[in-house]
């Protein structure tokens, strides 16, 4: 979702995992593509992909780069909370919960996606660094996974902060994702939107994104 997630809310007791290591960066560690994309090589750091690349595209006549680097375990903290509250209030406006249940049922869900918080295998998160300025513009959560037909990068949130927004950010985003996608040689990208967001849906449609299944559902009146 633009400005917010697209797919997965509750408090969570602080402790419950312990700080993962973040990657540590000691001098120059970038290097220039062919494509004009660069990318980080960390010290010491194992990191798939293009992960911490740079990637620039020019918007209003204007250059401007994205750079997607791990969250710090605070960050990472202050994005599960988040993300907890803002997906049970998106559930209540989609009808699939209740205002008195619907915490509850968004801290199960993601309980059960990252039974391991910020450590659970295959899944990153990034902090979406802009560039001129180094300043953290908005956040990317996504897994890959595993299918007969080839593997897939799931998108379980695109945020991108207000400020930051419908200035292109979001979109040299998602083109960052997809050289991601390219590196781990991962057959398609994949999200989902909350039917009534019709902004993220137009978004993504211009992106090239497209539906593969529509769940349609009517009110039954009751007598």
């Amino acid at each position: 979702m633009l400005g917010g997630p697209t797919h997965p809310i509750g408090e969570r007791s602080k402790g419950r995992w312990p700080d993962p290591k973040a990657p540590k960066c000691n001098g120059p560690c970038t290097q220039r593509w062919p494509s004009g994309i660069a990318r980080a090589t960390p010290a010491g750091t194992s990191m798939p992909g293009p992960m911490g690349a740079t990637l620039f595209r020019t918007v209003g006549g204007r250059e401007l780069g994205v750079r997607l680097v791990p969250m710090k375990p605070d960050e990472f903290r202050a994005f599960y909370d988040r993300n907890v509250r803002d997906y049970a209030s998106d559930m209540i406006r989609a009808d699939q919960a209740t205002p008195e249940n619907a915490l509850e049922k968004s801290e199960e869900e993601m309980v059960k996606l990252l039974p391991q918080g910020q450590e659970t295998p295959n899944h990153q998160f990034l902090s979406v660094i802009s560039e001129p300025g180094e300043t953290r513009a908005g956040e990317v959560w996504y897994a890959l996974q595993d299918y007969p037909a080839g593997r897939e990068l799931f998108v379980y949130w695109l945020g991108i902060a207000e400020p930051y927004r419908r200035k292109g950010y979001a979109t040299a985003t998602v083109h960052s994702l997809e050289a991601l996608a390219k590196k781990e040689k991962v057959r398609r990208v994949a999200l989902a939107v909350f039917g009534n967001n019709r902004e993220a849906q137009m978004f993504y449609d211009r992106l090239g994104f497209s539906a593969t299944t529509i769940v349609l559902v009517k009110p039954v009146e009751r007598t």
